[in-house]
């Protein structure tokens, strides 16, 4: 109830915006959206990332008639190094809030690796090798939806904060679950 709920408020808010374009999106900024305040602070901490590295919430809505192919290249100026932009995009995390009956997929085509849209599944990966530079790998292509609609939310985390002095570390250890502190609590 709660993805539909949302993917309900993304279409609102894109039909109530006129500068949206045929593969619809927009950002929620927290102030204004409660509930999407709460889906951003829950995303921070799925991934133990402090939300001072966090680009605002963004919605994608698109249906069958309007949807068309889209590449997420690192080439991009949202995804360069940028001092303005707090350095790469280092991790995301997409939320799908639907099925698709057709089409629609996430392609991760260096992987070959498809994933369907289901609501409520999460998809996280990083951006960045090891040496913290944008991987190949890491390129995903969202095909048309052929039948039906696909709604989703993307939160990307940046490789730099948005405080300048003395910013917070970039993973929140205290909200990291390891499998050393899993045995001891069995044992």
């Amino acid at each position: 109830a709660e993805c539909e709920h949302l993917a309900s408020a993304l279409k609102k808010q894109l039909d109530e915006d006129e500068s949206t374009s045929t593969n619809q999106n927009c950002d929620f900024f927290s102030d204004k959206h409660p509930l999407f305040q709460e889906i951003d602070e829950r995303l921070c901490k799925l991934v133990a990332i402090d939300s001072s590295y966090a680009e605002p919430l963004h919605g994608h809505y698109c249906d069958a008639n309007e949807s068309q192919a889209s590449i997420d290249l690192h080439d991009l100026p949202s995804t360069i190094k940028s001092d303005s932009l707090r350095g790469y995009r280092a991790y995301a995390v997409t939320l799908h809030l639907n099925d698709v009956a057709s089409g629609g997929e996430t392609q991760f085509n260096e992987t070959n690796l498809s994933i369907k849209p289901k609501a409520g599944l999460a998809m996280i990966w990083s951006n960045l090798d090891s040496n913290g530079l944008p991987v190949a790998k890491s390129l995903g292509q969202s095909m048309p939806v052929i039948v039906g609609h696909k709604a989703v939310l993307t939160k990307w985390f940046r490789t730099q904060s948005s405080i300048k002095e003395n910013p917070p570390p970039l993973f929140n250890s205290c909200l990291l679950y390891t499998s050393d502190a899993a045995d001891e609590e069995d044992s």
